[in-house]
């Protein structure tokens, strides 16, 4: 994931990052990502004179199709981007996680299930918010471990550099489903949260509709009853009395 290798960089610093899911009434919607450097952070990734945008690369995701925007600075030397890309089903939310989070992020196995019934609509979002298997992923290098061989302890940079990036990286999770349920999950560091989200949306309208063909169809009956009945009285009206001939 961009923002925990990001988030390695700036051990020490702070990278907040929000993202939010808005779910629309026909189980499309759209994937939103607020990503926030501190100044400490700005000043990190901008040492030596390069600029952020150059230094933060989000090539990847522009070309995956996510709309991103130029980073916005603030007054006290901050710096935001924000990210956004849509999807039509629950399979394409599942995809955008993964370009998002990469296999290991910490979002992990997010679903929607949209049921849809004659009289209403039920949503459901599930998943989890993991950061307790952040890891700065130094031993599952060997090219970096082997470099460092000889010149510092694997292991104690790897502890290090994860200790350092639970402390960075704060991450908040928003989801919003139609019929305005909506709720937000922010774990502490090296904790893991569960995310649950449903709502219904009733349809009385198709209740009305389903009443009215129901009245139109027992008028239907009646009628038809009714002119079966004449019908009858008219045949039998119509009959000559027993031992008449016509002339």
């Amino acid at each position: 994931m961009a923002l925990v290798a990001l988030a390695v960089l700036l051990a020490g610093c702070r990278v907040d990052a929000l993202v939010t899911v808005d779910v629309r009434d026909d189980g499309g919607g759209t994937v939103g990502v607020e990503v926030a450097l501190d100044p400490a952070a700005v000043q990190a990734v901008e040492a030596g004179g390069g600029a952020i945008d150059e230094r933060v690369r989000l090539d990847d995701l522009r070309a995956a199709g996510w709309d991103v925007s130029e980073w916005e600075r603030s007054f006290d030397g901050s710096a935001t981007v924000r990210l956004s890309k849509g999807f039509a089903d629950s399979e394409e939310l599942g995809e955008l996680v993964e370009e998002l989070n990469g296999p290991d992020g910490p979002l992990r196995d997010l679903s929607l299930t949209r049921e849809r019934s004659v009289l209403r609509t039920d949503y459901r979002l599930e998943g989890e918010v993991d950061l307790s298997a952040l890891a700065a992923g130094v031993a599952s290098d060997p090219e970096l471990v082997e470099q460092l061989t000889g010149l510092a302890d694997p292991t104690g940079i790897e502890e290090q550099l994860t200790a350092d990036l639970r402390e960075a990286l704060s991450l908040e999770v928003t989801a919003r489903l139609p019929s305005g349920a909506e709720r937000s999950w922010r774990p502490a560091a090296g904790e893991r949260v569960r995310i649950e989200l449903s709502s219904t949306v009733a349809h009385p309208k198709r209740l009305g509709l389903l009443a009215l063909g129901g009245v139109l169809a027992l008028a239907a009956i009646v009628l038809l009853v009714v002119g079966e009945a004449r019908g009858r009285r008219r045949r039998r009206g119509g009959r000559l009395p027993s031992g008449s001939r016509v002339s």
